[in-house]
């Protein structure tokens, strides 16, 4: 099975649902959004974290994290030390990646860094973080459980 074929169902289709021939599309939404979510103008809540994987080669994603990516200075520095980008501040920062399937401890760390922000003790300026940063951390734990399925050797 392809990473396409596995992460499709996994997600339970494209971000775009329309799109149902895997030749066709390529972005996942893996933020685990739900009906909640939304608001009555049908778009997502202001603080919400949109999460994707674009898959940019057979074995490589690139994870976005688009808006209210939870941001910290250790956040920044993990994302550069294994090749990312992020942008902004807190509140409004967006990070770019590039991963394998292999590449799921590097996820984990980054979901670990994260609840940092929000741990027992800690002071944080954005107050939607108390939210944000649980959900956003979950979610890629999640996209590291996915790809260890997939890695995982087949019999």
């Amino acid at each position: 099975m392809s990473l396409k074929a596995h992460l499709f169902s996994a997600y339970g289709g494209f971000a775009d649902k329309r799109i149902k021939n895997l030749d066709k599309g390529k972005i996942f939404a893996i933020d685990d959004r739900q009906e909640r979510d939304v608001g009555s103008d049908g778009d997502l809540y202001s603080y919400f974290c949109t999460m994707f994987v674009t898959v940019s080669e057979p074995d490589e994603l690139e994870l976005m994290l688009d808006r209210n990516a939870p941001y910290s200075s250790q956040v920044v520095d993990y994302v550069r030390k294994h090749g990312g980008q992020l942008n902004g501040g807190s509140g409004s920062a967006n990070l770019k990646m590039r991963i394998r399937p292999q590449d799921a401890a590097v996820l984990r760390g980054l979901a670990a860094t994260m609840r940092a922000i929000t741990a027992p003790g800690m002071r944080y300026t954005v107050s939607n973080y108390k939210y944000v940063v649980p959900r956003t951390a979950t979610s890629l734990e999640r996209l590291a459980d996915v790809l260890d399925d997939y890695s995982k050797p087949t019999i």
